[in-house]
């Protein structure tokens, strides 16, 4: 069953505005709101096999389990639809979900129709459709930096953005976010295939691991220490310390803790695949001034003894 409301026609200059904002309808759809003079979709109500999760959207191939979605079927239950999903028109005729991937799985659970905003089709430009599909559903659960990145893979692939400072902007990225995350997509399937969920590794986890690639030389030590743990499933907190020990040719890179004569930890020492070393050093202020000098012979001490060591130059 499909119900439909009337379109209307919208100056393309405000479709991207209206389309970001929440539209709330009665619980029931029984009827359209007001919504001016000028717009150019229409509500519907459709079942779940007249629609298909879009290309565009980042969650495109995810599988959605029963149990994902369990509160919001609860939610629904209860209180029906309040939020419209978004999609837009297909070249088959085929609605395709921009906005509410979840709520369609949900709705489909309950066994009933998905009140759509739908826009015809080509009335939102491929980039508008992305700000749509990535920003429309902030309060649901954060998609993960292995579809997002996809996502934005087959954007750029696809040709539907001119290019990745267009694309950061449509789906309000930060164009380094952009870079990192289409680097993901391209690692290599000896250091993915290591890791049993892809859609675990986060932003901040997947920057210790990329600059290890850039460099041909130290890629050829991730990749070998990779080879040599084929077969096996780790964290990737626990991958990355391999992988960064291995870059830099070591075994394993600890940090090197300095301590005072009364044995209680005063710096720390900690080197990266580089040879780079950081030296953190805990707050002097409340010492006395000669207890300050002292501390930092044994620094200077224990940074030269590091580095000695390191480089096997002791």
């Amino acid at each position: 069953m499909s119900i439909a409301f009337r379109p209307r026609i919208l100056d393309p200059s405000a479709i991207e505005e209206l389309a970001m904002q929440t539209t709330e309808l009665p619980l029931d759809a029984a009827t359209a709101p007001k919504r001016g003079a000028k717009t150019n979709f229409v509500v519907e109500l459709l079942p779940y096999d007249q629609t298909a999760v879009s290309p565009k959207n980042p969650r495109f191939g995810y599988i959605i389990t029963e149990e994902s979605v369990a509160s919001l079927v609860a939610e629904l239950k209860a209180v029906g639809q309040a939020h419209d999903a978004i999609g837009e028109r297909g070249a088959s005729g085929m609605v395709e979900i921009l906005a509410g991937s979840r709520r369609r799985e949900a709705m489909r659970i309950l066994g009933s129709p998905l009140r759509i905003r739908i826009y015809d089709r080509d009335a939102l430009t491929p980039e508008m459709a992305l700000k749509i599909a990535n920003r429309e559903d902030r309060g649901a659960l954060e998609v993960s930096l292995w579809d997002k990145s996809a996502s934005w893979a087959r954007m750029l692939d696809g040709k539907l953005v001119a290019s990745e400072s267009r694309l950061a902007d449509a789906v309000g990225e930060d164009k380094s976010a952009i870079n990192r995350g289409l680097a993901l997509q391209k690692a290599p399937a000896a250091i993915l295939d290591l890791v049993s969920d892809k859609r675990t590794i986060s932003m901040n986890q997947w920057a210790l691991v990329a600059p290890l690639l850039e460099d041909e030389n130290t890629r050829v030590r991730v990749l070998e220490c990779a080879t040599l743990h084929a077969g096996q499933t780790l964290g990737f907190a626990a991958l990355a310390k391999k992988l960064t020990a291995a870059a830099a040719g070591k075994d394993e890179i600890r940090p090197t803790e300095v301590k005072n004569r009364h044995g209680k930890v005063i710096a720390t020492v900690t080197p990266d695949h580089r040879g780079a070393f950081t030296i953190r050093v805990k707050s002097m202020t409340e010492l006395h001034p000669s207890y300050r000098i002292d501390h930092a012979k044994l620094i200077h001490s224990a940074v030269i003894d590091f580095i000695k060591d390191w480089f096997g130059e002791a």
